[in-house]
């Protein structure tokens, strides 16, 4: 049995906006913020093979979605100790333009948490971080096969993930 997909190129319409705003107001606090909002149509596709054509919203297309940043940072020895918080969020979406709920992501967000240290020369940077922090349970990817083979597969992101890193800084 072979899986086949078909692809055609539909006409289509996005409009949105996005802004990415940092903040710094002094040498030890560092603040970031980033919005984007989209408003997409792939227009007149026969998504299900049933010669009804409709519109849609294309896969993997979020109307909404944000992330944020707070770091402070203090001098500790010969170098600076830094603590983040940063995060993610995006709407619902769907995987493909079937839009049936089993390919829908729902709305989610995910929090990070990370310390490190960066020597005065910064060559190097030493750290450890926890992703995830939450441990919120989301997909990244999704394919609708229950009419091929009455599967639906859906790929799971990272769940909470513990980290130590050192980087070297060429």
């Amino acid at each position: 049995m072979s899986l086949e997909q078909l692809i055609v190129n539909a006409d289509a319409k996005h409009k949105g906006a996005e802004t990415d705003i940092t903040w710094a107001p002094n040498s030890s606090w560092r603040f970031g913020f980033g919005g984007a909002y989209v408003d997409a149509v792939v227009e007149d596709v026969d998504s299900r093979g049933t010669g009804v054509k409709a519109n849609y919203i294309p896969p993997n297309a979020p109307r909404w979605s944000a992330n944020a940043l707070a770091r402070y940072t203090l001098p500790v020895g010969p170098g600076s100790l830094s603590l983040q918080l940063d995060g993610n969020y995006m709407s619902h979406f769907w995987f493909n333009l079937t839009q049936l709920p089993i390919v829908e992501q729902s709305a989610f967000g995910v929090g990070n948490v990370r310390l490190f240290w960066i020597p005065a020369d910064g060559k190097y940077e030493v750290g450890a971080s926890v992703e995830n922090v939450a441990d919120k349970h989301y997909g990244v990817m999704g394919f609708d096969n229950t009419g091929v083979n009455g599967l639906a597969q859906l790929y799971p992101g990272s769940p909470r993930w513990w980290k130590a890193h050192v980087l070297y800084h060429f």
